[in-house]
């Protein structure tokens, strides 16, 4: 039953990390689409900060996986 928990969870992490590049390259086209020179300067560091974070999950479901499944 633990394994397949560990499963579930690596899995969620997954999705959840593809959101978060998703949302994060998003938010990078419309930043440089408003025009605004900031906007412009800043996207790449914004969508690049949120794009990181999906890396977050993705790493705690691995762990999840590893602990509770132990496969790598």
């Amino acid at each position: 039953m633990a394994a397949r928990l560990g499963v579930v969870l690596y899995w969620l992490g997954n999705i959840m990390a593809v959101l978060a590049i998703l949302a994060g390259g998003t938010v990078t086209a419309i930043m440089i689409r408003t025009g605004n020179t900031n906007d412009i300067n800043a996207a790449p560091y914004v969508g690049a900060g949120i794009a990181i974070t999906g890396l977050i999950p993705y790493l705690l479901g691995r762990a999840c996986r590893y602990v509770l499944a132990g496969r790598f």
